[in-house]
C-alpha cells in the first residue's frame, strides 16, 4: 500500500470547483509499530491554519500525531498529464516523486500522543482506549480539540464519545 494522499483545494465550495491538487506523503509504517500495514495509517481530519497550511490528524492504532501540512512549495497536480491517473500513487515515495516532477507538501509533527500516553494508551477515569480519534478543531494557536468517533457504540459500546483538549508545546504558525 502506498503512502501518498492527494489533497484537493476548492476555491469556492458553492461552485465545487477544484483549484489545486497536491500530494502529501504519510509517515512510514515504522512510525506506527502497532500496525502491520501502511493502509492502517490515516489522515482523519484537517483544519485550515493559513494560506497553504493545514493542521491534520494522522493516526493509526495506539498513536496519533498532529501534523502541519504546508502546501506552499508543493507541486500543483491540477492539469498535469498524470492528474487523472494513479501515477504519483504508484511510485514508492522514497524512490522519488521527482521522477514525475512532483514536490510533495512538507509535514511537520507538532503533537505526538507518545509524549502523553494517557491520551490513547491509559485514558483517565477508567475510560477505554479510543480506537478512532477523528475529530479536530483549532481553538487557538496553542490549543486543539480532538474527539473520538465511537460509531454509535456499535463496535465498542464502552467507548463513549469524548473530547480531549491538547496544549501544544509551541504556537502554530
Amino acid at each position: 500500500m502506498n503512502r501518498i494522499v492527494r489533497i484537493d483545494h476548492v476555491d469556492d465550495p458553492a461552485q465545487a470547483v477544484t483549484g489545486a491538487e497536491y500530494v502529501v506523503v504519510h509517515a512510514p509504517l515504522a512510525e506506527f509499530p502497532a500496525e502491520k500495514d501502511q493502509a492502517s495509517v490515516y489522515f482523519n481530519s484537517a483544519t485550515w491554519l493559513a494560506d497553504g497550511k493545514l493542521l491534520a490528524i494522522e493516526r493509526a492504532s495506539k498513536r496519533l500525531t498532529l501534523v502541519v501540512i504546508d502546501l506552499t512549495n508543493a507541486t500543483n497536480l491540477l492539469g498535469a498529464a498524470y492528474e487523472n491517473t494513479l501515477g504519483p500513487e504508484s511510485l514508492d515515495p522514497s524512490l522519488g516523486l521527482a521522477n514525475l516532477g512532483i514536490t510533495a507538501a512538507t509535514r511537520t509533527v507538532v503533537f505526538d500522543s507518545n509524549d502523553t500516553p494517557e491520551l490513547i494508551l491509559t485514558p483517565p477515569g477508567g475510560a477505554v482506549s479510543p480506537s478512532k480519534l477523528e475529530g479536530l478543531a483549532l481553538i487557538n494557536r496553542t490549543t486543539v480539540a480532538i474527539a473520538n468517533d465511537n460509531d454509535f457504540g456499535i463496535d465498542n459500546k464502552d467507548d463513549h464519545s469524548r473530547l480531549w483538549i491538547v496544549k501544544l508545546k509551541a504556537p502554530l504558525r
